[in-house]
């Protein structure tokens, strides 16, 4: 469920959508075959700098931790100082331990526009709380996703490191 708030400058959840879809991704990626869950935990850096044009002033899950199998909220609100136009894109790396599992450069406005935003996206506050169920079967390590946001012109929005850490 994504909840908008305040005059729809709702961006920030694509930031947090390589993580999304990393966790869901992970069956297909990985298996365990492991009888017993794993505990997982979760921390996350905003790596960017003070001209940023978006800004994350709080981020966090429920329940933390998260348990596979299991619905996980993730709550984000802050706030972005100019327009954001069409041509804006974001690159996302996530791996498991080491390994590469996926990287690219993302169209940040089709992505918005497959979600029911649009760009422009207006300056102001934003807030977003997004549910989604963990797999089940998350195998045991450390998964890490570099998330990097740019203007059409090459200026950075965002920069956001999470890193997720599976029990055994």
């Amino acid at each position: 469920m994504l909840v908008r708030t305040l005059s729809g400058t709702f961006t920030l959840f694509i930031i947090l959508l390589p993580v999304v879809s990393a966790l869901r991704a992970l069956p297909h990626i990985l298996w365990t075959g492991g009888k017993k869950a794993p505990e997982i935990r979760w921390r996350w850096q905003n790596l960017g700098g003070e001209h940023d044009l978006i800004s994350i002033e709080h981020l966090s899950i429920s329940p933390d931790p998260p348990r596979p199998g299991e619905p996980v909220s993730v709550f984000v609100s802050g706030r972005t100082s100019e327009m954001i136009q069409r041509g804006a894109q974001y690159f996302s790396e996530v791996k498991y331990g080491s390994s590469v599992l996926s990287k690219g450069w993302h169209d940040f406005c089709g992505l918005t526009l497959e979600s029911g935003y649009y760009c422009p996206i207006l300056p102001g506050e934003f807030h977003l709380d997004e549910t989604f169920e963990l797999p089940s079967n998350i195998p045991s390590g450390k998964f890490t996703i570099l998330t990097i946001g740019q203007t059409r012109e090459g200026a950075e929005m965002f920069f956001v490191r999470s890193e997720i850490l599976v029990g055994k």
